[in-house]
């Protein structure tokens, strides 16, 4: 008998196959192809012990969902999914795509980038869920340029031969709003930026929360307001030092280094507000948190 060997049970299903939504040939096994939420799903039984034999796979039932339309980002499927979804792209083009959102340096967009994501999904949440969390505003911030040079991600890579001109900017509210701040469970000192001890020395886009953690925890000790997890890469840490004010508790997770289950962490903590925050390369890969 042929044997095959696979983590899927829905790639052997496809060999047997007649066509989307028939019942397989395979003994001991059934299957089916189904939507979900507007998603694809198939459903892969294993009835037997000749369909464990033949799929490699104890008996029971096996479901895979195809989420690709998600990484494509067709037109529709987030709304299909019920899954809230914002393109900042449609949205800066709409503003003409201002320089002063992007470094010319760095795949990173700069603090006053940050500000209008940070603006955008917060009147999103608050719309969608009912809620009055405050949305930051340019007059609620001091604006400070650090005088020192700045290396982003591109110039970096150019061994920094070429002067790009940038210069980084940090914003911190004119009202502090206290905190605590731990990382990957370690109580660290309340701080939401990396700063030089000198003009002369260079920075990175790491000033931003003193760069990427597994894990972040900001608690403000506002237990009236609701909790956010933030999900997401690098494109995190600057709007991390803008949103954390308009929430009690504001934990962040990077995917990349982050080592538990996300839906666990879900479980345990139970955040108001969940934001997953990409940049759009990354629905492209399966490198690097894609």
């Amino acid at each position: 008998m042929l044997t095959i060997r696979t983590d899927m049970a829905v790639e052997a299903h496809a060999l047997w196959r007649e066509s989307a939504g028939e019942t397989t040939r395979l003994g001991g096994v059934a299957a089916r192809e189904e939507q979900a939420e507007g998603l694809a799903v198939t459903r892969v039984e294993i009835l037997d012990q000749e369909g464990a034999r033949a799929l490699g796979k104890p008996v029971g039932v096996y479901l895979t969902l195809d989420v690709s339309p998600l990484w494509r980002r067709e037109e529709e499927a987030f709304a299909r999914a019920d899954i809230p979804y914002l393109s900042f792209y449609e949205q800066f083009r709409a503003e003409g795509c201002p320089e002063a959102l992007y470094f010319a340096s760095d795949h990173h967009y700069t603090v006053y980038g940050a500000l209008a994501v940070c603006q955008e999904l917060l009147r999103t949440v608050n719309n969608r869920q009912g809620l009055s969390l405050h949305v930051p505003a340019e007059e609620d911030l001091d604006f400070t340029t650090l005088p020192n040079p700045f290396l982003g991600s591109r110039n970096r890579k150019l061994f920094c031969l070429r002067p790009m001109g940038d210069m980084l900017t940090i914003a911190q509210y004119r009202q502090a709003v206290p905190f605590r701040r731990w990382d990957n469970g370690t109580e660290v000192a309340a701080e939401l930026f990396l700063l030089p001890e000198t003009a002369e020395e260079s920075v990175s886009y790491t000033v931003f929360m003193g760069g990427d953690k597994g894990e972040t925890v900001v608690d403000t000790g506002r237990p009236d307001l609701p909790s956010v997890l933030i999900i997401g890469e690098s494109y995190t840490n600057a709007m991390e030092t803008l949103l954390y004010a308009s929430f009690d508790e504001m934990r962040s997770i990077d995917p990349r280094s982050y080592q538990g289950s996300i839906t666990d962490y879900i479980a345990l903590h139970q955040p108001e507000v969940v934001i997953v925050l990409r940049d759009n390369t990354s629905y492209f890969t399966a490198l690097s948190g894609g």
